[in-house]
């Protein structure tokens, strides 16, 4: 992994612009979308986490997202703990379709199956819910997420996922 600014040189030397700065005003602001770009696209061990925070309430079908301790920018794996089989982890998908979903809100409680995540009117990251059809069965069950988070903003100094 490289800081910001040896970045920076290399992208002096492939653009032969000798003053072109990724460290601070647009440069920066550039770099910092582009990371953001990349890792929404490339599964990176880097910035892969998973996350135990989140547990069940019986009967209760909405949460909230939790944003800390890890901001996901992709969810690539949702589970949840069966309590009818040592609370082993059983995945749960994203809804597909509205008629899946309409059908699954009609099931009794059991293990969630399906998931969808929601998010507010002001589009803020930590005000997301995510819902699950069936609502869970049992109370107190992990809700295991496995994704790509958010990264950290970059600035003078930073250190950077990439290897250039």
């Amino acid at each position: 992994m490289k800081r910001l600014d040896e970045c920076q040189d290399m992208v002096r030397i492939h653009a032969r612009a000798s003053t072109y700065s990724l460290t601070a005003g647009e440069g920066l602001n550039l770099a910092n979308f582009v990371l953001r770009r990349m890792a929404g696209f490339l599964p990176w061990e880097d910035l892969t986490r998973q996350d135990d925070s989140m547990s069940t309430t019986a009967a209760t079908r909405t949460y909230d997202w939790l944003a800390e301790p890890v901001n996901f920018l992709d969810v690539t794996w949702l589970g949840i703990q069966d309590g009818e089989e040592g609370d082993e982890f059983k995945r749960v998908v994203p809804v597909r379709s509205e008629r899946e979903w309409e059908e699954a809100g009609r099931d009794p409680d059991d293990l969630p199956r399906l998931y969808r995540i929601y998010g507010s009117e002001t589009m803020a990251a930590h005000l997301k819910t995510i819902e699950f059809r069936p609502g869970p069965k049992y109370g107190s069950k992990t809700i295991r997420r496995i994704g790509v988070m958010e990264p950290e903003d970059l600035y003078d100094g930073a250190i950077t996922p990439w290897r250039v």
